[in-house]
């Protein structure tokens, strides 16, 4: 693997932990809303329970990989502090770490 694709891999795995818990809260929400029509009478009409079930089986199936991806956002954060420290000027290792380790964007200043 070479230095970009060390660099860039933290923020593909956050990426993937954001989508996971944007799932997780749209599946739960769905399996809400088919909650909702349960307690009132059964009709033939009404939601099937087991489509609930599945849903909420669904998210918990996704808050099981939450954690192997947070141990492998982890391994790639050091792989790249490993790979930002070899550079030879601290300034630029600074704005490397703000940017590759910490995940933020880099903006220039108004010049004054």
């Amino acid at each position: 693997m070479n230095a970009p694709d060390i660099l860039l891999k933290p923020r593909a795995i956050r990426r993937e932990i954001e989508r996971k818990h944007l799932r997780i809260d749209t599946l739960r929400h769905f399996a809400e809303h088919l909650t909702s029509p349960l307690r009132e009478v059964r009709v033939k009409s009404s939601p099937d329970p087991t489509r609930m079930q599945a849903l909420l089986a669904e998210a918990a199936d996704e808050e099981k990989q939450i954690p192997l991806l947070e141990a492998e956002l982890e391994q790639a954060l050091s792989a790249a502090a490993i790979v930002i420290s070899t550079l030879p000027d601290i300034r630029l290792i600074e704005l490397m770490e703000l940017r590759y380790l910490e995940g933020r964007r880099l903006q220039s200043q108004p010049d004054v």
